[in-house]
């Protein structure tokens, strides 16, 4: 697929620079830095969906672990 995009000279040029060190074309390059962006934005949603997933069993331990210290200090029957 083709796409046409406006880029200010300055990000083309060093694209091109960062291209030509790196022994590749500019479109390699450029497609190389929309995967890059692609993956950093997939790991970063993973990141906060396990933090979410994370607080929630947290919470969830907090709740039976108080239910469980009232259960330890019930006298015996």
């Amino acid at each position: 697929m083709n796409i046409t995009v406006n880029i200010p000279d300055n990000i083309i040029n060093q694209a091109d620079i960062n291209a030509s060190i790196l022994h590749i074309k500019r479109s390699e390059y450029i497609r190389k830095a929309l995967e890059n962006m692609n993956k950093q934005i997939s790991k970063n949603e993973k990141y906060v969906r396990l933090q979410y997933l994370s607080n929630l069993v947290r919470n969830e331990s907090m709740y039976i672990n108080k239910e469980f210290e009232e259960v330890e200090h019930e006298p015996a029957s």
